[in-house]
């Protein structure tokens, strides 16, 4: 992480759909942006998962300055 940082990159983690927010968060000091995933990885045209909703708040309440993303089926109507 260190080298990373030294080389003025980040540090990212991603999470998909079945991944507990646990695992992430046991590395959250060492990154500096966390990717929920709101569809499962490699199958197109998936519809936003919104529990997946409740790990970005968790993050967000751990880590409130963490750069906090998702990616997967975000529509105009699903941001909220």
């Amino acid at each position: 992480t260190t080298h990373v940082w030294a080389n003025n990159m980040k540090v990212g983690l991603t999470i998909s759909p079945d991944t507990p927010v646990e695992a992430l968060l046991k590395y959250a000091d060492q990154i500096d942006l966390a990717l929920v995933m709101t569809v499962y990885p490699g199958k197109g045209g998936q519809s936003f998962i919104e529990g997946m909703m409740d790990k970005v708040k968790t993050l967000r309440a751990a880590y409130p300055n963490m750069d906090i993303e998702v990616d997967g089926g975000v529509k105009p109507n699903t941001v909220d």
